[in-house]
């Protein structure tokens, strides 16, 4: 599949521009974050997320965050010839935002959904200005009304880019400097080989809990990766206790309320139900009383 076919040559041109802009900051350093106790995610963090896969993930680190098309993936009616990201927008820990997550969104270990998936965090840096202003969610910019051409605006699931950026053509990988990891996929091989692919990146639960962050030795990586692991035990098992309490509480009115129902029957047809259910004694006097 040609990449290009099918646009007029001024739309070509467009995205040829923005591939060399891709590949100029493409030779920038990397800004390493060596997060303390809390991480913290500035306003205009972009977030990607996407199913956990090493070879994906081996691809993006080689490469960078790049529209599917580029890949011969067919894009699914929206953001055209771009690359997706949530966007944070407001000064927040990465726990506040997991808290607070807004989308039922399955790509991304954020929320309740995702504990198969990771996330690729791209802190701002005005040295990537150059390419991330052609976002179609920038609606008031020249750059942003060029991208939207491209794209189709009906099928923009949001149109508010506070949230959301779609950037054309993508982000190179120098500007990432973060990873979440959903819960199930946090062990210590796929911890060790992402490592290897992004040494000086910071990688954590969705919670917010470090598991490495660059300068870390292998014995305290070890000691972050266990008790992670530990965390998530103990939230599932919470998890667990709190499911089942509702379905009792749940059962429990269900209970109430048919017995609710059957009240409100003839003492006889009580009595036939009482019977049905095996009961014993005086079944006039208990249906007698349910009455009451």
């Amino acid at each position: 599949m040609n990449f290009f076919e099918g646009l007029d040559l001024d739309s070509q041109r467009l995205i040829k521009e923005q591939m060399e802009r891709f590949e100029k900051i493409r030779k920038e350093p990397r800004k390493v974050i060596v997060p303390e106790d809390k991480i913290q995610f500035p306003k205009g963090t972009l977030i990607h997320g996407t199913p956990f896969n090493l070879d994906t993930l081996k691809s993006i680190s080689n490469s960078g965050i790049i529209t599917g098309q580029y890949f011969g993936i067919e894009e699914d009616g929206e953001t055209y010839y771009c690359a997706d990201f949530h966007k944070v927008k407001d000064d927040q820990t990465l726990k506040e935002y997991n808290d607070n997550f807004p989308y039922k969104d399955g790509r991304c270990p954020f929320g309740i959904l995702g504990k198969d998936t990771v996330a690729l965090v791209i802190y701002p840096d005005k040295r990537m200005d150059e390419v991330t202003k052609y976002d179609c969610f920038n609606k008031d910019t020249e750059e942003g009304k060029k991208t939207r051409n491209l794209v189709n605006e009906n099928g923009l699931p949001y149109d508010d880019n506070n949230i959301v950026s779609s950037i054309l053509f993508g982000v190179p990988s120098n500007f990432i400097n973060g990873i979440v990891l959903g819960d199930n996929v946090i062990n210590k091989d796929n911890v060790y080989k992402i490592i290897e692919m992004y040494p000086s990146v910071f990688i954590a639960r969705n919670t917010g809990e470090i598991i490495y962050k660059y300068g870390d030795t292998r014995e305290m990586l070890d000691i972050r990766i266990d008790s992670v692991q530990k965390s998530i035990e103990v939230d599932n098992l919470k998890k667990e206790k709190q499911k089942l309490e509702e379905n009792q509480v749940r059962q429990k009115e269900e209970n109430q309320k048919m017995w609710d129902v059957i009240a409100t029957l003839p003492i006889e047809d009580i009595v036939k139900v009482y019977e049905g259910l095996g009961w014993q004694g005086d079944l006039n006097k208990y249906a007698t009383n349910l009455k009451k």
